[in-house]
């Protein structure tokens, strides 16, 4: 489902991302809408996988287009590749493998 915001305030594109972004994560009814048209022209499509979050933000040019499975394809496996990223730094704290900044992941 496509939903289109529209804004009675002045707020910056960063503002309407971020009141998007908050809705997702603080609405779980929001969690069948998979994306949202922004004022301006901005689609935001979000995907959770285990416990990550990940966002694209792209012009809306390319949902009327209709060319936009590749961007789920690739934002599934950005998030995949990220959780099996942090488990590895995870990993690597736990056991101590770290230099002495062990508090930091990157």
């Amino acid at each position: 489902a496509v939903t289109t915001t529209t804004s009675q305030d002045k707020s910056t594109p960063v503002d309407q991302i971020n009141q998007f972004i908050n809705s997702i994560v603080l609405d779980p009814t929001k969690s069948q809408q998979t994306r949202s048209t922004l004022d301006g022209g901005v689609v935001v499509e979000y995907q959770d996988y285990k416990d990550f979050i990940g966002f694209v933000v792209y012009p809306e040019v390319v949902l009327r287009a209709g060319k936009t499975a590749w961007l789920q394809s690739l934002l599934s496996l950005v998030l995949r590749e990220f959780a099996l990223f942090w488990d590895s730094q995870m990993q690597q704290q736990r056991d101590g493998d770290g230099d002495d900044d062990s508090d930091t992941l990157i």
